[in-house]
């Protein structure tokens, strides 16, 4: 069973140690902050997590929140374990490359981020991350 939850002013779900987003309009700093609280929320109590998002309504990524989701990878907390994202338009899924090709290029970016079809693909996805940790773990 999922629990509601709002990250900044997206509506969000988490369940053990996924975390559900569906951003809704432009992702603001203010957004980031609260992603990374339940970001670290998440890993308190499951130890890790895992990050399925839902751009499909999302209008864009402020260039300050995009410096913030750079400032955030400088840090060794907090980290998300795999993160799928579905529905984003053609335009901000190039955004987002781009912005975590900057952040790779400074040799930060230390989980996998997918673009998939859906969240059923998303769920999937998370489901092999998983298996796979624990069979190397």
């Amino acid at each position: 069973m999922a629990d509601s939850l709002v990250i900044g002013s997206h509506p969000g779900w988490r369940s053990g140690d996924l975390l559900g987003l569906r951003v809704r309009g432009a992702l603001t700093p203010a957004d980031i902050d609260e992603l990374q609280l339940a970001v670290r929320a998440t890993l308190a109590a499951a130890g890790r997590c895992f990050l399925v998002a839902d751009l499909s309504a999302m209008a864009g990524l402020d260039p300050l929140a995009r410096r913030r989701i750079a400032e955030w990878s400088r840090g060794d907390d907090d980290k998300v374990d795999g993160v799928a994202v579905h529905g984003c338009s053609f335009a901000i899924r190039t955004l987002i490359t781009l912005t975590l090709n900057a952040i790779k290029l400074l040799g930060r970016q230390r989980s996998e981020t997918v673009f998939v079809r859906d969240e059923a693909a998303a769920l999937r996805w998370v489901d092999t991350q998983r298996a796979a940790g624990a069979r190397s773990g």
